[in-house]
Order: C-alpha cells, then sequence, then structure tokens
C-alpha cells in the first residue's frame, strides 16, 4: 500500500521539488548501474533519502520502545 501511494505521489507534478523527498522518486536510481558509463547523482541522492528516513524511523522506534516497561 505505501509503494502504491508513493507512486501516485510520485506521478503529481504539482508537487515540485517536494518529489525529491520521497523514497519512491528514487526506487530506480540503481538502473544507473546498468549504463556503460555509472551515474551516481541519483543513486547518491536515493541512498541518502533512505538512510535520512531509516535514522528518523529509527529514532522514534527507539524512543517508543525506550518508554515501554520489558521487563515485567
Amino acid at each position: 500500500a505505501l509503494t502504491i501511494v508513493g507512486n501516485v505521489l510520485d506521478a503529481v507534478t504539482a508537487l515540485g521539488h517536494w518529489r525529491d523527498f520521497l523514497p519512491a522518486h528514487w526506487q530506480f536510481a540503481w538502473a544507473d548501474a546498468l549504463q556503460p558509463q555509472l551515474e551516481w547523482g541519483g543513486m547518491i541522492k536515493g541512498a541518502a533519502v533512505s538512510v535520512a528516513y531509516a535514522l528518523v524511523l529509527f529514532a522514534l522506534a527507539f524512543r517508543h520502545f525506550r518508554a515501554k516497561d520489558v521487563v515485567s
């Protein structure tokens, strides 16, 4: 479901530069590695967006987990 929503939002051109912050915008950036001349720009941007999402979500999960009492 998230992939479908991400692809639909990526297709909305009215979002402008906000689409660059969607992980679905960079989902095929790895295909640049299959070209005769490697183009690292899209892959680096996609990896940076993915790592940023992972760090934020991990921090939120850690904060939520730390507040739970897992001993009892």
